[in-house]
């Protein structure tokens, strides 16, 4: 899958993603204001920490909800209830992302990620404890906030009107069963 972020202006942005299976799907943009945007922070984190299930993951995997809207491609069959599958089958782990990009935003804005004490505060409060996924250590937390900077740098490069392109390596598609469980094996 390819993401596009688009520049609408100067604090404002929007999302394309072009899907394996055909779709380019708008996303709108949220929380501009930072540095990579919010969703590119997603980008960065979820490759890391949530590849399945973070919010690349569930778009690429099918999921098209809230304010999203499909611009062109065909749906996939049961479209609605792939989503809803998708959605809860990744609720936890993508609260945990959303968490995630906040706590690297605010280590990264503070210029912090040389204390791993300072960090592991701003994780805690950030994450939920009982994450699955989450840096263990300060070299992580070191290289997550590198490719903060790094990308907040390559963003700032872009003018309004252009863009800046990502790829996403799609480890779920639409297809896989997972998203999908049988009747007998849903939570009730």
């Amino acid at each position: 899958m390819e993401i596009q972020f688009i520049r609408t202006g100067y604090r404002d942005y929007v999302c394309r993603a072009y899907r394996d299976d055909g779709c380019v799907v708008h996303v709108p943009g949220y929380g501009g204001r930072s540095s990579p945007p919010h969703d590119y922070g997603h980008y960065l984190v979820d490759r890391v920490y949530a590849p399945d299930y973070g919010l690349w993951g569930m778009i690429a995997a099918g999921a098209v909800w809230g304010s999203m809207r499909v611009l062109s491609g065909r749906r996939p069959p049961h479209s609605a209830e792939r989503t809803k599958a998708i959605l809860d089958v990744a609720e936890e782990a993508h609260s945990s992302s959303e968490g995630l990009v906040s706590a690297f935003q605010k280590i990264t804005d503070g210029d912090l990620d040389h204390d791993w004490r300072a960090s592991r505060q701003i994780l805690d409060v950030c994450v939920d404890y009982r994450a699955k996924s989450r840096p263990r250590n300060l070299q992580e937390v070191q290289e997550m906030c590198a490719a903060f900077r790094e990308a907040g740098r390559r963003w700032s490069e872009v003018g309004i009107g252009g863009s800046l392109t990502v790829s996403w390596r799609t480890i779920l598609s639409w297809r896989d069963r997972r998203f999908a469980p049988s009747k007998r094996h849903r939570r009730h």
